[in-house]
């Protein structure tokens, strides 16, 4: 028997570690560290990367990026109006509150499905030369006073669809959705690749 030194890298650990270990004479033993050394490199597992830089859109407010980012917000009878582009990669978010404004001036765009929707999808195509190809999905439209009878308080139904019709006015595919129910959701939306994740208040996830 000879005392044979053998190299192990452990997966969990960027360096290599010596043992002393006791076998058969072995004629060339720094071919075999070799060969076992390299063994263990190609089942070694870097890091996952880091998530995407999460950006925050408010009420009534929009976010639009080129840059592989998440866009988040919280929504209840509000819904997020997702669009983006598939060939260029890039889009944006509109967090609405409310279908129409009742003056054609009102300084909030994004506050309402009706204007949220053109301007969202302009200011996206002008991020780029080329041309564009831009979708949409939506989520929220809660009934967040489902005790209440008043149909003028179902806010959420209406700015569904609102949002439907705008997009359909202006042309932008819709792709999916997450509307209803009576809880809030937390929006997450990827523009790189149009991925939308939804988190419920139970920590329930959808991806659309």
């Amino acid at each position: 028997m000879k005392t044979l030194l053998r190299l192990r890298v452990s997966p969990n650990r960027k360096v290599g570690t010596a043992e002393i270990v006791f076998g058969p004479r072995i004629r060339n033993p720094s071919s075999e560290i070799k060969q076992e050394f390299e063994a263990t490199l190609e089942t070694f597992q870097a890091p996952e990367p880091s998530p995407l830089e999460e950006i925050r859109v408010d009420m009534a407010d929009a976010m639009v990026e080129s840059r592989p980012v998440s866009l988040v917000t919280n929504v209840g009878s509000c819904v997020a109006i997702c669009l983006h582009d598939m060939i260029n990669k890039s889009g944006g978010l509109a967090h609405i509150m409310l279908p129409a404004p009742n003056d054609s001036h009102d300084p909030l765009p994004y506050k309402y499905a009706a204007t949220a929707v053109p301007v969202l999808a302009n200011s996206i195509r002008k991020l780029h030369s080329a041309n564009s190809c831009i979708v949409a999905k939506i989520s929220g439209g809660a009934n967040m006073f489902s005790n209440l009878r008043f149909e003028t308080m179902k806010i959420g139904e209406r700015n569904a669809q609102a949002a439907r019709e705008a997009l359909m006015a202006n042309r932008i595919r819709l792709l999916a959705e997450d509307i209803g129910g009576t809880y809030g959701r937390r929006i997450m939306f990827n523009v790189f690749d149009g991925a939308l994740f939804v988190t419920t208040l139970k920590g329930d996830v959808k991806k659309l």
